[in-house]
């Protein structure tokens, strides 16, 4: 029998959308949406699982992996040249 304190006590499980998991799939990168704090061993699974599509769901294309990729790719460059400019002379904020 199961308490109200052990029901609690239990880990939340995360639902995410499954076109997030076939971007990560398609690209191979675990770190294409970092905003969704994804745990490595969740992005981890999916890139040597097997799944089936979920049902109603549009399959990625290549093309939107690819877009989605390369998205994910500029944003990480921006926030480092971001860092590189704080840290120049004469710039302040």
């Amino acid at each position: 029998m199961m308490t109200a304190a052990m029901a609690t006590d239990r880990a939340q499980r995360n639902v995410y959308d499954p076109r997030v998991r076939e971007l990560i799939r398609a690209t191979g990168d675990p770190d294409l949406f970092p905003e969704l704090q994804i745990p490595r061993s969740t992005s981890a699974g999916w890139l040597r699982g097997k799944f089936r599509p979920a049902l109603g769901m549009d399959l990625v294309s290549k093309a939107q992996a690819e877009l989605c990729a390369e998205n994910a790719k500029l944003k990480r460059r921006v926030l480092v040249l971001a860092a590189v400019m704080r840290l120049l002379p004469g710039r302040s904020g």
